[in-house]
C-alpha cells in the first residue's frame, strides 16, 4: 500500500510535469504553427483530389431537344468512383462564357444525372458544358471538366444576298443523334456560316 506523502508527491510531480509540456506547446511561435498548418493543407490537397465527367447523350443539339447527361465523379489519382462530395454543379456556358442554365445534381457514390432542355431563346453557335464540386475549387482548373457542345437554333436570322467569292463559307453537319448509323436513313441538318460567322443562304 502506497502511504499518502509518496502518493501526494506523485501526483504533485505530474501535475508539474504536464504543466512542463503544456508550456512548451504554448511556446511554438506563430511560423512554426503556420509551416505546419501548410504542410498539412498540402498533404490533405495532395491525396484528395477530385475529377469528373459528363457523359452526354449527343454532342449536337436543336432548340426544343433535351440534353441528358450522367456524372461521374472519381479519386483524381485511381480514377476510382469518389463519394466524397455530394453535390456536383453543371453549367451550359454559351461562347462569351456567360452561363445560361445552371443546375446543382446530386451525387450518390460518386455517380449522377440530370438533364437541360434547349430552349428557344439559345442562339446558334458553339457551347461548353462544364461540371465541377466545392472541393475541386481548391485545385488548378485543370480539373474541371469541359466539354464543346453545338447547338443549332433554326429561327436565327440568315442573310439572304447571294455569297462573294471573295468570302469564307463554313459547312457544319448535325446527324440526328449525333453520329450516322451504317445503313440506317437518318435525317440531317446543314449550317451555312459566313467569314463573320453569320448564317448564309445555300
Amino acid at each position: 500500500m502506497i502511504e499518502k506523502p509518496v502518493l501526494l508527491k506523485s501526483i504533485f510531480a505530474t501535475t508539474i510535469f504536464i504543466m512542463m509540456v503544456s508550456s512548451g506547446f504554448a511556446q511554438l511561435n506563430n511560423s512554426a504553427t503556420a509551416e505546419i498548418s501548410q504542410r498539412f493543407t498540402e498533404s490533405v490537397t495532395n491525396v484528395l483530389q477530385e475529377k469528373v465527367y459528363l457523359h452526354t447523350d449527343k454532342s449536337a443539339y436543336i432548340v426544343g431537344e433535351t440534353l441528358w447527361f450522367k456524372a461521374y465523379n472519381v479519386d483524381a489519382a485511381t480514377h476510382r468512383l469518389s463519394g466524397m462530395s455530394k453535390v456536383l454543379y453543371v453549367e451550359l456556358l454559351n461562347d462569351q462564357g456567360k452561363a445560361v442554365k445552371q443546375e446543382a445534381i446530386r451525387l450518390a457514390g460518386g455517380l449522377g444525372n440530370s438533364q437541360f432542355f434547349i430552349t428557344a431563346d439559345l442562339q446558334t453557335g458553339l457551347y461548353t458544358l462544364r461540371a465541377y464540386t466545392s472541393w475541386m475549387k481548391n485545385f488548378d482548373h485543370s480539373f474541371i471538366f469541359n466539354k464543346t457542345l453545338t447547338i443549332v437554333n433554326p429561327s436565327t436570322p440568315i442573310t439572304t444576298g447571294p455569297v462573294s467569292p471573295d468570302d469564307s463559307l463554313f459547312l457544319e453537319f448535325f446527324p440526328e443523334g449525333g453520329n450516322f448509323v451504317n445503313g440506317l436513313s437518318s435525317r440531317l441538318s446543314v449550317q451555312a456560316l459566313n467569314g463573320e460567322g453569320n448564317g448564309q443562304n445555300i
